[in-house]
């Protein structure tokens, strides 16, 4: 497994991407606010305290150990946080969904396997080495945040508003969708519960069926589904192939940019960090 090259972008005040790889691992993690913020004051966010410590927790219980059992994986990860967290707040006082949680999509070879894990919406486009491509995503909070777009776009056009006042008005249904990590009816997040465990997507794959594998966070999805620069992830991720991963994430920002009020290209915001790893099985 070899890693061919990777971006982690800043797009908001402080950057909540986290991206981590060894020899047999490599994952993406897009932090996400809780209902409640500024609970840990020596970080620039609650969302950044939480994704520094998953990152550090991960990359040193995968490199000693990466076929560790996953349940057992990930309700270590999440005591560990939760043990970490009282040195700044009683973590009892607060709901789940006031604290900050994050997506990741991890992916281990384990053997002559490839194993690959997904809470929340981040993605994984798989190429195997004849010709096809498999694309892994959990849309649960993706449409949930399309439903707030399409809510949006509805306020601007019959109240002649802005997409940055429609988003004021319509923030009581962003909390409520917060509201909805990992519920029945909602969608899957890493957090400091063991909830999440039994509520994402795994994949098993033959390791040497696999030529490459790229995982990108939210903001890089952008790319086909805010601002229409490919059809899908497979047209981007064959984008990225012909010319480079940072002439994508380029190309991605020069239109974020030019569209600062997110009218042109409807959008929850005008940029959102950037992350992708992209290796080859060898």
């Amino acid at each position: 497994m070899r890693i061919i090259d990777y971006v982690n972008d800043r797009g908001n005040r402080c950057k909540e991407d986290r991206i981590g790889f060894g020899e047999n691992y490599a994952y993406v993690m897009d932090g996400a606010t809780g209902l409640t913020t500024g609970l840990i004051d020596q970080y620039l966010s609650d969302t950044v305290w939480f994704v520094e410590h998953a990152t550090k927790y991960l990359n040193e219980t995968l490199t000693h150990d990466v076929a560790i059992e996953s349940t057992r994986l990930f309700q270590n990860l999440s005591n560990d946080l939760r043990s970490k967290l009282r040195a700044y707040i009683h973590s009892e006082d607060y709901r789940e969904e006031q604290l900050p949680s994050a997506a990741i999509i991890l992916l281990r070879k384990i053997g002559e396997e490839l194993v690959i894990e997904s809470f929340g919406d981040c993605t994984a486009v798989i190429e195997y080495k004849d010709g096809r491509y498999e694309v892994v995503h959990d849309g649960r909070a993706t449409e949930l945040d399309r439903g707030i777009i399409h809510q949006m776009q509805v306020l601007v056009r019959e109240e002649g508003i802005s997409m940055t006042e429609a988003k004021k008005v319509i923030h009581p249904l962003l909390l409520n969708n917060r509201q909805l990590k990992n519920k029945p009816n909602g969608y899957a997040a890493m957090d400091i519960t063991t909830d999440y465990i039994d509520k994402g997507l795994k994949r098993v794959l033959n390791y040497q069926d696999v030529q490459s594998v790229w995982l990108f966070s939210d903001g890089v999805d952008s790319y086909y589904t805010d601002v229409n620069l490919a059809t899908d992830a497979v047209d981007m991720v064959q984008q990225m192939k012909q010319t480079s991963v940072h002439q994508v994430i380029d190309r991605l920002r020069i239109r974020e940019e030019a569209d600062g009020i997110c009218e042109t290209y409807p959008r929850m915001k005008p940029k959102d960090d950037a992350s992708l790893i992209y290796l080859t099985c060898e």
